[in-house]
């Protein structure tokens, strides 16, 4: 429930962004409460792997140390970053290296087949997500204007860029909350099932 729950709510301040009930670069209750964000999905991976870990190896092992370490720089970035500005770095750099450790554990995750019904592919997925967003609005949101200049000025694929970027970053941050969503239902459906197939269930 805390990842869906913090999927809900990353989803929520993505789509308030989008509307624009606040100007750009100002600061509102959503980025003073963003940390409650990072704080649950730290709760629901930790849980995640409480359940799995007896399946994983090294592998799992380093991904969810990695992840669990890039939620919690990223939960105290978030929480004084809103008051100090040069520690939203800390949420910055917290983010990439949860994507990272998501990958690693996705793909131990898939190995070890620690969810049912293919949802062992959605840790993996969440990773992925997380690490495009980064990497396109890194290129095309800070770089997009520069890096495709032509001598005479923009060129159409900067400027195409640049004028699409926060479309795609916003669709990309959706989808990355709805997958804790699911990863938070598949959590929930696995814990009924192996409840309902335990032996005092049977009796």
């Amino acid at each position: 429930m805390a990842a869906a729950l913090g999927g809900v709510l990353f989803c929520a301040k993505i789509l308030w962004e989008v509307a624009g009930v606040v100007p750009l670069n100002t600061t509102d209750i959503t980025d003073t409460l963003f940390f409650v964000v990072p704080l649950l999905w730290l709760a629901g991976l930790s849980g995640f792997y409480a359940r799995c870990t007896e399946r994983y190896g090294p592998l799992g092992n380093t991904g969810f140390m990695v992840s669990l370490g890039g939620l919690a720089v990223g939960t105290i970035g978030s929480l004084i970053g809103a008051w100090i500005e040069p520690l939203q770095l800390a949420y910055w750099l917290g983010f990439r290296f949860l994507c990272l450790g998501l990958v690693l554990l996705g793909i131990a995750t898939i190995g070890a087949r620690a969810l049912l019904r293919g949802w062992s592919v959605l840790p993996l997925v969440l990773g992925l997500l997380g690490l495009g967003r980064a990497f396109f609005m890194f290129f095309a949101v800070t770089r997009g204007a520069t890096l495709f200049e032509a001598p005479e000025g923009q060129g159409e694929l900067g400027s195409f860029l640049a004028s699409w970027a926060g479309t795609l970053t916003s669709v990309l941050g959706v989808l990355f909350g709805i997958g804790w969503g699911l990863l938070g239902y598949a959590l929930w459906v696995g814990k009924t099932e192996e409840i309902e197939r335990s032996p005092a269930s049977v009796r």
